[in-house]
């Protein structure tokens, strides 16, 4: 209750622990303020277990698609702080290099990894920490002809794989391919994707 004397939606509880807005009041941090919240969040019942950077990963749809542009030989580690659950935009065709996936432990999220452009003399490799790479299926199609081979990593290695190799050619890597890796549980990561080949179709799993 209120200090006697207050009649305040606002206000302080005798003794000084707590800081109260009753129904019917306003917390405001005016333009260019900033209200921080260090302690537990809740809304009297549940605690909010999320941190504000998860918030932003999930609900900010401005970041949603991350663009990258690596340097050739570069190895870009696709850590889940700024690539959980976002689409990430390959816009050079030109140089290899390397994407290294985080430790799959079920809590780092999903990454579709979309190409921007036809690669061109250049290997793009998305690697694992192990044979981690498990399940679903990356349709490689004939760009020429239209017919499609569906690669798995059974086929090439029924204890997993490590790596995804796309090259511009025969294991796709054009513009619209895309390739998508959850991370479900400790050292099993669950991938699916569609390629466009040109000349025969080959597994980009190793």
């Amino acid at each position: 209750m209120a200090e006697a004397g207050h009649n305040t939606k606002v206000y302080t509880e005798q003794g000084g622990d707590i800081q109260r807005i009753a129904s019917g009041g306003s917390l405001i941090a005016d333009s260019g303020s900033t209200a921080t919240l260090a302690g537990t969040k809740s809304d009297g019942t549940t605690n909010l277990s999320a941190t504000f950077a998860m918030i932003n990963t999930a609900c900010d749809r401005s970041t949603k698609v991350v663009a990258l542009t690596p340097t050739a030989g570069q190895t870009i580690t696709l850590d889940a702080a700024t690539y959980a659950d976002k689409t990430i935009l390959i816009t050079t065709t030109t140089v290899s290099f390397n994407l290294a996936l985080p430790a799959f432990d079920g809590t780092t999220g999903k990454r579709r990894i979309v190409f921007g452009g036809n690669l061109s003399s250049a290997t793009v490799t998305i690697s694992a920490t192990g044979a981690h790479l498990f399940g679903g299926v990356i349709q490689n199609t004939d760009s020429s002809v239209g017919f499609a081979t569906g690669f798995t990593v059974a086929k090439v290695n029924a204890g997993g794989s490590t790596n995804i190799a796309v090259n511009g050619t025969t294991q796709g890597g054009r513009k619209g391919d895309w390739i998508e890796i959850e991370d479900v549980a400790t050292a099993h990561g669950e991938i699916n994707g569609l390629l466009n080949a040109s000349g025969s179709e080959a597994t980009p799993f190793s």
